[in-house]
């Protein structure tokens, strides 16, 4: 009886244990308080944990970040002089492109759009008509009025001129004072006696240097170490900045009598009929008269452009129909 009631008396606290998993003995408010304020320490120490990790991780990264920028620089300053030269070289390079992208973007397409089915022998007699009596009501309506287009146009030319100019000067900066003579000192090196030659491109891009290393020693302490340095680069470095130089005198000079060139056809109206007449070599002397008689630069500029990019043919017609147009005439 003892052994039954007390089986009796301790059978809800084995359910019990069974169903909250906690022994009976446990099971006061005052165990289960503890328990679970020990859940709630592990919980904070977990999530605490996760943020110590993620912002350790964090500075790691951040540190590791600036550490590898710092070597990546020293290795560009210091062991690819070549690359950091053709850098500037590529930026070179840009200067060039943007004259051209600023006509490209100014210009718009127009000469295109006004030479559309024009620009080949091969077109039907209506298409040829109705195209040639736009493009005379076009010059007409737009009269005085197409002098910024030409304007813009000159200005690209002088900025081709500046460009090549200021990198010339640019060059010679970053090749310590060595790059405007270069060319002409190379031509005359090779005038002179092999005794006397003093080779201008062994001074600006040297094969042979002395360099200094540091090591650590045995003990731990920095060691410096002289030696001779190699550089195979500088043998095409030198090819290469031969050839620019001979490369931008041909250029400023071109470019320089262009300038010139464009200079006369602003000033001089006799030159812009001459180069309208060599443009349209079969249409009359007086129509040409007419038309540069009438136009002003901007009118002028466009006509001749139209010149480039239109078959003589249908050239020498609009020639026409336009002289009649300026001059009051009806077109028969």
């Amino acid at each position: 009886m003892f052994w039954q009631d007390s089986s009796t008396d301790r059978a809800p606290d084995r359910q019990q244990g069974d169903a909250g998993s906690i022994p009976g003995r446990f099971s006061s408010p005052f165990f289960l308080g503890i328990i679970k304020k020990i859940k709630i320490c592990c919980h904070s120490f977990v999530l605490s944990s996760i943020f110590l990790l993620s912002f350790a991780r964090s500075v790691v990264y951040v540190i590791f970040q600036s550490y590898f920028i710092q070597m990546f620089i020293f290795i560009l300053s210091k062991c690819c002089g070549f690359i950091y030269s053709e850098s500037r070289l590529s930026f070179l390079a840009i200067l060039f492109y943007i004259p051209r992208y600023l006509w490209k973007t100014w210009e718009g397409g127009r000469i295109k759009m006004l030479v559309l089915d024009l620009n080949c022998p091969v077109v039907s007699e209506e298409c040829k008509k109705d195209r040639k009596e736009l493009l005379v009501e076009y010059f007409s309506a737009n009269l005085h009025a197409q002098n910024f287009y030409a304007i813009r146009f000159f200005i690209c030319e002088f900025l081709n001129f500046i460009n090549v100019v200021g990198q010339i000067y640019f060059m010679d900066l970053f090749l310590g004072g060595e790059f405007t003579t270069y060319g002409a000192e190379v031509i005359a090196m090779t005038e002179r006696e092999p005794e006397e030659r003093v080779d201008p491109m062994s001074r600006v891009f040297p094969k042979v240097t002395k360099c200094v290393f540091h090591k650590y020693g045995p003990s731990g302490s920095v060691q410096k170490f002289d030696g001779l340095c190699v550089l195979p680069l500088n043998i095409v470095n030198e090819k290469i900045y031969v050839f620019l130089w001979f490369w931008f005198v041909v250029l400023s000079v071109i470019t320089g009598v262009a300038l010139l060139y464009r200079v006369a056809v602003v000033m001089g109206p006799q030159v812009r009929t001459y180069l309208l007449r060599a443009r349209s070599r079969l249409a009359p002397h007086d129509q040409i008269e007419t038309i540069t008689r009438k136009c002003q630069i901007g009118d002028w500029f466009v006509l001749y452009q139209l010149g480039k990019n239109m078959d003589p043919l249908i050239y020498k017609e609009l020639v026409a129909e336009l002289a009649a147009k300026l001059d009051g005439k009806d077109n028969v």
